[in-house]
This record gives structure tokens, sequence and C-alpha cells, in this order.
């Protein structure tokens, strides 16, 4: 019993274009991710850049919160 070359050259070939239509599915889904992603961002852009520069304010606050906790115990 032998197995011809020809038969796992069509095996290799079901494989491999198996393989592209999955990468290419795949990349189709990534590329839909990362478009839905962009388009949360510049929806957001006001409120991030919004939340962004109240960061320092936060930042002092919760140290001075600290420094009282510091001092209380």
């Amino acid at each position: 019993m032998y197995i011809d070359i020809n038969v796992i050259y069509v095996a290799l070939l079901l494989a491999t274009l198996g393989f592209i239509v999955y990468l290419i599915y795949t990349l189709k889904n990534f590329n839909k991710l990362i478009s839905n992603a962009n388009n949360i961002l510049l929806y957001n852009t006001k409120s991030i850049n919004t939340a962004l520069d109240n960061l320092p304010s936060i930042a002092k606050n919760v140290e001075s919160a600290s420094e009282n906790v510091k001092d209380v115990t």
C-alpha cells in the first residue's frame, strides 16, 4: 500500500487554500475591529481631551488626600 505523490500535493494544496481563506477572514475581522476602535476614538475625542486635561488636578487631589491620611494615622 502506498500513497501517490499527487495525493500529497492535492492535500497540501487544499490545506494551503484553507489557510489562505482563514487568514483573509481573520484579517477582514481585524480590520473591522480597528475601524470600529478608530470610529469610537474619533467620536469621543472631545471627552477624552477633557478627561486628560483634568488629570493633573485629579492627581493633585489624590496626593493631598494621601497626605491627609498620613497625618491622621
